[in-house]
């Protein structure tokens, strides 16, 4: 999938599409994809065949699956607007050198940061 290069906008327009993707991506995890992982999870602890059934489990993981990857194009394109505005914030600032600098540092996030047993 093409994504608009964000460089073509003005920094206003970007923060504002910024904003936008990052709402779009916050309601989406809520309202579908933990929605959707937590069924995936409760029919995968059943165990009687007649209570959940394989073409189920098939369902709910393509299900999760199509969540995810609609997530993962959002966040890209999150990035990609975040990316371009601190390109120009640092630019406009004089820090682009420090912002060069952190970004070659390389910050992992587990997902148990992100979401609780209890959410799930």
């Amino acid at each position: 999938m093409e994504f608009e290069n964000p460089d073509n906008l003005p920094l206003v327009e970007r923060i504002n599409k910024a904003e936008h993707f990052a709402r779009e991506l916050c309601e989406h995890l809520q309202l579908a994809f933990l929605p959707k992982l937590s069924d995936l999870r409760l029919s995968s602890k059943k165990l009687d065949p007649n209570e959940v059934s394989d073409q189920t489990m098939f369902d709910q993981m393509s299900s999760v699956v199509k969540a995810e990857q609609f997530a993962s194009d959002i966040y890209a394109r999150l990035v990609k607007y975040l990316e371009s505005i601190q390109k120009d914030a640092g630019d406009v600032l004089g820090i682009a050198n420090i912002l060069s600098e952190m970004k070659e540092q390389k910050n992992l996030v587990d997902i148990q940061d992100v979401v609780t047993e209890e959410e799930l």
